[in-house]
């Protein structure tokens, strides 16, 4: 399982719009539970955040209206296996699908993930530099809510 360029971009899109709008999560809640599913399995697809987090689109959710549209561009693919993406997501889906209701644990959270999917897609970084970077970050998270959070995944940051 790859993302591209645009998978994470999507990704990013969709936690900066839940960051603004935590209560929302409630109604994408299966989509995030879709989505940590299928990357977890063993196939790829082209636009697939988007097309997982279709069916439940909101009318009244306009600054994602972009899910609607698939995009068609050939572009860079970052490997799992490289940075332990996979597993790093797929914790953060997790812990949005659990706590959806906590609206301001799930602020915290994506505030924390947005610049997640940047440090690991950063190829000016050693894993080293991108496992203190993330650990910085998710600091306050793992005092006020989960003290355990992405602490295996990053240890896999060597």
């Amino acid at each position: 399982m790859e993302f591209t360029k645009y998978d994470l971009q999507d990704l990013y899109n969709l936690i900066d719009f839940f960051k603004r709008y935590p209560e929302r999560i409630k109604d994408y809640r299966k989509a995030f539970s879709d989505l940590d599913i299928y990357i977890n399995a063993p196939f790829d697809s082209d636009n697939f955040v988007r097309k997982i987090f279709r069916p439940y689109y909101n009318e009244s959710d306009k600054e994602i209206s972009w899910i609607k549209t698939d995009y068609k561009v050939e572009t860079l693919v970052f490997p799992f296996i490289i940075f332990k993406l996979k597993e790093i997501i797929s914790a953060i889906l997790h812990e949005i699908t659990e706590h959806y209701n906590d609206f301001q644990r799930c602020h915290l959270l994506c505030c924390a993930s947005l610049d997640i999917l940047c440090i690991i897609t950063d190829d000016d970084k050693t894993n080293i530099m991108r496992r203190k970077m993330i650990a910085k970050l998710i600091n306050q998270y793992r005092i006020k809510y989960n003290n355990d959070f992405l602490r295996d995944e990053l240890r896999g940051l060597k």
